[in-house]
């Protein structure tokens, strides 16, 4: 006769081992081992041109004695703190349909229309503030008074934004 069936010396066996996993877990560790692991994403700087507004100066009247005045604006975002200019490249004049003529006009970074848009990259950079949106405002004049033909004039230049 057995003194324990088969049966319960597994589990009396089994309790053994899992009284004995947990004595030893109570075993402390003195010791430990590190290295320092660096991370690193380098953010680099970069613009992008999300939308231009048109400079469209509507019509033009040379026998009057009167600038034809417009405003247009170029929007775009830089990465927080790149240095960024812009200019707008280009002849500034408008040509028409018989290119007989030439119609003068000029662009201005400021309303009262005094310093004259860049149309390279010669002026100076500015600095981003944040990771928004910039507007930069274009001011264009046609000078009252040109000796132009009946025609439409027109001309296509090319917004920049460099950094």
């Amino acid at each position: 006769m057995r003194l324990f069936p088969l049966g319960k010396r597994f589990i009396i066996f089994a309790a053994l081992i899992a009284f004995g996993t947990l004595a030893m877990s109570g075993v402390s560790m003195g010791a430990t081992a590190g290295i320092n692991i660096n991370f690193s994403a380098p953010v680099i700087p970069t613009c992008e041109i999300t939308s231009i507004t048109d400079v469209a100066f509507g019509d033009y009247d040379p026998l009057s004695g009167t600038n034809l005045d417009a405003v247009g604006k170029m929007t775009f975002k830089c990465v927080k703190n790149t240095s960024y200019k812009t200019y707008l490249v280009g002849t500034r004049h408008m040509v028409g349909a018989v290119e007989a003529d030439n119609l003068n006009f000029e662009l201005y970074s400021d309303d009262v229309r005094t310093t004259v848009y860049p149309s390279d990259n010669s002026g100076g950079s500015t600095l981003s503030f944040n990771n928004g949106l910039i507007t930069s405002m274009i001011y264009g004049r046609v000078p009252a008074l040109q000796d132009v033909s009946v025609d439409t004039y027109s001309r296509v230049l090319t917004a920049t934004v460099e950094y």
